[in-house]
């Protein structure tokens, strides 16, 4: 849902569009350009990001795809705690209700 990659996109970067992490994720959506755009060497970050939380939201569920956008694969192991993911996916869930969406 868009207001999950919205929601996403506040928690990951506070929306600032030039924000780059430690370990090299950047934009909006905190997207990995060598994971996300390994192919180009521009791509849209926002878009990327998109993409990647679609893709693993559809493959695993929205607590565990945000989970693996979040921390990579090791949130798909037994015993990972998801609650920040959980917390994530029903956040964008209360904010799509008080939208009235």
């Amino acid at each position: 849902p868009v207001v999950l990659a919205v929601w996403s996109a506040y928690v990951e970067s506070g929306l600032d569009p030039g924000a780059v992490s430690s370990v090299g994720a950047r934009g909006l959506l905190q997207a990995i350009p060598r994971y996300w755009c390994p192919a180009q060497s521009t791509c849209d970050l926002t878009t990327a990001g998109v993409v990647a939380l679609r893709t693993l939201v559809t493959r695993y569920g929205a607590i565990r795809g945000v989970g693996y956008y979040r921390a990579g694969r090791v949130a798909l192991r037994e015993g990972y705690d998801l609650g920040a993911a959980r917390r994530r996916v029903d956040a964008a869930k209360s904010l799509k209700r008080r939208m009235g969406r």
